[in-house]
């Protein structure tokens, strides 16, 4: 497992459980409860994953603003820099 863990775990294998022989080839719980652990799982995958969106939106819209913003603080210094008076 541990070479399986380091060999592909940078490309995304995750590993949940492995059968052994000390529960009879089996894993130490139900299928319901294997299934419900999935699924509470990727509940929490697809919450982090619509958040890292909404991040990202929000983050390109203050881009958008900041760089407006320096482009009018760049206006006005253009404009002080040649002893225009600002109205």
């Amino acid at each position: 497992m541990n070479e399986l863990h380091s060999r592909y775990g940078p490309r995304g294998l995750v590993i949940l459980g492995v059968p052994c022989n000390q529960f009879g080839h089996q894993e130490n719980c139900k299928n319901d409860e294997i299934l419900r652990s999935l699924n509470s799982i990727k509940k929490i995958a697809d919450f982090l994953n619509s958040f890292d969106m909404s991040c990202r939106s929000r983050l390109a819209t203050l881009n958008e603003k900041l760089t407006a913003l320096e482009r009018r603080i760049e206006y006005i210094e253009a404009r002080v820099t040649k002893g225009e008076t600002l109205t």
